[in-house]
């Protein structure tokens, strides 16, 4: 047992960094892939503008396409499909090909990438929004209405229209969050949520401005009507995100091509969820496996940017449709089809049970405050108690709560700007720490638990201070308030304005908690402080590890199966699967064992 904790340290540092690695390597390979969809959009559509018949009519021009392609073929690598059409392009590109043969190959690699899900809106994009970037970052050298060429650089060619055909929701997007190496086109620090309401903006500045009249799209339209028959909100919003204009001019003509761009700015997430819902499910019955996957996957984006909303009004049913969608793309890629298709029904069941509930904001912001931090508290209070049992000095954990709480309230906003990231994944890493680190201070707390024991470690505090248990102390404060901390203001957030008074009283609410449990410590023996301490921690790692495994199995690293008898007991961490079951009775097991294995040694001495 002493070798645990003499190495717990590195161990915790291992599997931070392990843990933590995971959504870092992901990120970088969508970066890759939009990297490969940037410069092949960007080859098609310049191209012509480098080679004419066999000859270079731009030096810089055909330079720039070949500094591209080889980007293509350096972020490839992990891509080998991709990478043997760029090696034919930089080819064909080398050979001053007809511009057909290379944008030939350039939509053929960026087809790919997006099927790779490179790029693909992660919510409704906003008029409001879009305009308001344009305006501060775009208009000074693409102009007002994007009309181009506002000024002029040495090395650099000059800022193009954006009122052009080859202009695509995606390609800005890329062309954004990267920049033009070799131009003055730098790239933007903007979240997805932004940078998709610029890209859809930019898209639709051709129709705003082509005929010489503005037109007022930010309004919300009480009695939206599908964009135009047979294209519905999910295939303006997902399928032609892609396009370019042009592509959408030449099939569907310009006036639809209008309507496409400018009316998808009155799409609503919670629509495009339940139409991606839909479509998984007629696709499902015709047995296109593959297209339902997509369908459900892309739609389900939607759901992550209502999460917030919906989790204030029911967060156990919102838990459910995290589970069950996990198990139905599960059941897809098994080829399961009548199990996936009865368990989509039943989220989008639940998303109407969800939606139909008018919960008062106020009283929402109330019990978001008081369920994400009780957990938090009792942790808290418990160390709290052995500290001031102890004589340890609570600096550690003021400071450690006071940095999670900065840190919860700053994480995710942080890492919306420096990379796409799967949300469920870092909650669940988060929990999974917290685990780790609250599991040692129950191993500490249980050491502590017989008379003797305290008579030796209250009597050793006064002799030393116990410096090594300090960044254990912090750690575990620090975790159990920056990952309620960060969900917290996702939640509120989500809310929007006038929920003050909510969040006051449930603040208010937690402070009487945590006094009433200072209380009952006061009036406890030590030894039924610590014991008591060792209960509570227990509980609370047990429910948390139920938690953290229901996160990763959101982020599709775990597999789902459902246990359809079992309730959803959020407060607990109990969750009908058999993954989180399982972990919950292995660390059950592992308490029980240790426990038993202190108390024996107890009986021996």
């Amino acid at each position: 047992m002493k070798i645990i904790f003499k190495n717990l340290p590195k161990h915790i540092i291992a599997i931070s960094i392990m843990l933590i690695s995971k959504p870092i390597l992901l990120s970088a390979k969508n970066q890759d892939l939009i990297k490969i969809f940037m410069s092949s959009s960007y080859i098609g559509s310049d191209y012509e503008k480098a080679v004419e018949n066999g000859k270079v009519i731009s030096k810089f021009e055909y330079e720039e396409m070949k500094n591209m392609c080889k980007e293509i073929q350096d972020s490839a690598k992990n891509y080998e499909e991709i990478k043997k059409m760029a090696d034919e392009l930089c080819q064909a590109i080398e050979n001053k090909e007809d511009k057909i043969v290379v944008r030939e190959i350039s939509r053929k690699i960026s087809e790919f990438a997006v099927k790779k899900g490179a790029v693909q809106p992660t919510s409704a994009p906003s008029f409001k929004k879009g305009e308001s970037l344009y305006k501060k970052l775009c208009s000074s050298c693409h102009g007002e209405k994007g009309e181009g060429y506002k000024i002029t650089f040495e090395n650099s060619p000059p800022p193009s229209p954006l009122t052009a055909q080859h202009i695509s929701p995606a390609k800005v997007f890329a062309i954004t969050k990267f920049g033009i190496e070799g131009t003055n086109m730098p790239k933007f620090e903007l979240t997805d949520k932004e940078r998709w309401s610029l890209s859809f903006y930019v898209s639709a500045m051709r129709y705003i401005f082509f005929e010489g009249e503005e037109k007022n799209f930010s309004q919300p339209d009480e009695n939206r009507r599908e964009i135009t028959k047979n294209i519905d909100n999910f295939t303006a919003l997902f399928d032609f995100s892609s396009k370019e204009n042009g592509e959408i001019e030449k099939s569907y003509g310009f006036d639809t091509a209008k309507r496409i761009r400018l009316e998808v700015f009155r799409i609503n997430n919670e629509d495009v969820f339940l139409e991606g819902l839909e479509k998984g499910i007629r696709s499902l019955k015709e047995g296109d496996l593959k297209s339902a996957e997509y369908f459900i996957t892309s739609g389900y984006m939607m759901f992550e940017e209502i999460e917030p909303i919906l989790s204030a009004k029911d967060k156990s049913k919102v838990k459910k449709i995290e589970m069950l969608y996990s198990s139905a793309i599960q059941d897809i890629k098994s080829g399961k089809e009548e199990n996936a298709e009865g368990k989509i029904k039943k989220i989008s069941n639940l998303l109407h049970e969800i939606s139909e509930n008018k919960t008062n904001n106020k009283f929402s912001a109330f019990i978001i405050v008081l369920r994400e931090g009780f957990e938090a508290i009792l942790i808290i209070s418990a160390i709290f108690g052995i500290i001031s049992s102890s004589g340890l000095s609570p600096a550690p954990l003021y400071s450690g709560a006071l940095t999670g709480f900065i840190s919860g309230v700053a994480l995710w906003k942080i890492l919306e700007k420096i990379m796409s990231i799967n949300r469920e994944l870092m909650e669940g890493i988060m929990t999974a720490l917290a685990v780790i680190l609250i599991l040692w201070v129950s191993l500490w707390v249980l050491q502590k638990t017989r008379e003797e024991n305290i008579r030796a470690f209250l009597e050793k505090i006064k002799k030393e201070a116990q410096a090594r248990n300090y960044v254990f102390l912090f750690l575990a404060s620090f975790f159990a308030v920056s990952r309620e901390a960060g969900e917290t203001v996702i939640f509120l957030s989500a809310l929007g304005p006038n929920i003050k008074e909510g969040v006051i009283l449930g603040i208010l609410a937690l402070v009487a908690i945590a006094i009433i449990i200072y209380i009952l410590k006061v009036k406890l023996k030590p030894k039924t402080f610590f014991t008591v301490t060792n209960v509570i921690l227990n509980i609370t790692a047990v429910a948390l590890i139920g938690k953290a495994v229901l996160e990763f199995q959101s982020a599709g690293i775990i597999p789902v199966d459902i246990i359809d008898f079992l309730p959803s007991i959020d407060i607990l961490g109990i969750y009908p699967t058999v993954q989180t079951i399982s972990a919950q009775l292995v660390l059950l097991v592992f308490i029980i064992s240790i426990t038993a294995y202190y108390l024996m040694k107890s009986e021996q001495r």
